[in-house]
């Protein structure tokens, strides 16, 4: 008995050792409603005064202008609300049509951009609360 207690102190180091140097995931936020399908990536993305809100359609326009001031509002952060082609650092919405959605459902993928794509502009709006309330919770950042 003696000489197994070494071997399962020394396995239990090498298998917590092991797991240390890996970058840990991000957890999925709580939101409500519910994120229904969460792939956590590492890192943050962080919304700055130089983050703008891009849009490729004009019916976008007033989403991408409330998003701005909510912004504003909550972290102090002007941004700018523009139709064009989105940047590195930028948040872009678009409406595409995805079968697998409703028509209010949306999808958001926070990576060096963070890009919003909804079935409808109502499904934007949902978006666009969805990452209020992650930024919320992390001080304007948002978890990849």
């Amino acid at each position: 008995m003696k000489t197994r207690i070494p071997f399962i102190i020394a396995a239990l180091m090498l298998l917590f050792s092991a797991n240390t140097n890996a970058t840990p995931k991000n957890v999925k936020p709580f939101v409500v409603p519910e994120i229904r399908e969460w792939q956590g990536g590492t890192g943050n993305f962080a919304i700055t005064k130089k983050t703008r809100i891009t849009y490729s359609q004009q019916e976008l326009a007033d989403v991408a202008n409330l998003l701005a001031g909510d912004i504003s509002k909550m972290f102090g952060i002007k941004v700018k609300a523009t139709n064009g082609t989105p940047k590195q650092g930028d948040i872009s919405l678009a409406i595409e049509n995805n079968a697998a959605l409703n028509s209010e459902g949306y999808t958001v993928d926070i990576n060096d951009n963070i890009t919003i794509k909804a079935n409808s502009t109502r499904g934007a709006i949902w978006a666009t609360r969805t990452l209020l309330q992650i930024a919320e919770q992390n001080g304007g950042n948002l978890p990849k």
